[in-house]
């Protein structure tokens, strides 16, 4: 079966990737095509119906991964579902440690091996317009391992993140772990958001709490 892929590139993990650590080399492979259309995507190659993409099995993509490490991204990987199956499984024969980036509008499928795959998924807030394609039924095969991730832009989607957390620890109580992202490029300023962590952190008791920068672009010069 053939992959639809955007491309194919080595880097850092400059975000969340569920092993390691923020900075650990990855071989990071963008599936073509995704469902929705946020606001933030920094990545709307990866979905242009003009843009050439590869079609290429899932042999032929792990060949490139120089790294024990890879990442596999969007676009939207679950967009194309029985595609990332494959490709998951062959990975794993290989030993790879393997993050997929979902952007929260599917269920996960239930996880063959927590120990070598993780699942890093979005919880899109309204700032993203796509708030409402968000249900968080489509967590409950996430392991303690996962993580859930909320890209932050103004109080408004930190205060619904903050409720939406007590919801999914209600749900589904083996969830360990959440990325706040905030976006600093624009007025939300990182001081009095870490100030609104430290009144709220009532509510992140037995919970691990990451804020998630982009290390990649803080650094500059890597994709």
């Amino acid at each position: 079966m053939q992959i639809k892929i955007a491309e194919i590139f080595e880097s850092i993990d400059g975000e969340v990737n569920g092993f390691k650590g923020i900075g650990q080399l990855s071989t990071f492979i963008r599936f073509g095509g995704c469902n929705l259309n946020c606001t933030w995507c920094d990545t709307l190659d990866a979905k242009h119906k003009d843009k050439r993409y590869s079609y290429l099995t899932a042999e032929n993509i792990l060949k490139k991964c120089i790294f024990p490490k890879i990442t596999i991204t969007g676009g939207e990987p679950l967009y194309q579902d029985k595609e990332l199956k494959i490709l998951t499984e062959e990975a794993l024969k290989l030993n790879k440690d393997i993050t997929v980036e979902t952007n929260g509008s599917y269920k996960i499928p239930i996880n063959p091996d927590w120990t070598k795959l993780r699942y890093i998924v979005d919880y899109k807030l309204p700032s993203s317009n796509f708030n409402t394609r968000m249900n968080i039924a489509n967590y409950e095969n996430l392991c303690s391992q996962d993580i859930i991730k909320f890209v932050i832009y103004d109080d408004n989607d930190y205060n619904i993140a903050i409720k939406t957390m007590g919801e999914i620890i209600i749900t589904f109580p083996q969830i360990n772990t959440f990325a706040l992202s905030p976006i600093l490029e624009n007025s939300l300023d990182f001081t009095i958001f870490m100030e609104k962590i430290r009144e709220d952190k009532i509510y992140f008791i037995n919970k691990n709490i990451i804020i998630n920068v982009q290390l990649h672009k803080l650094v500059g010069g890597i994709r």
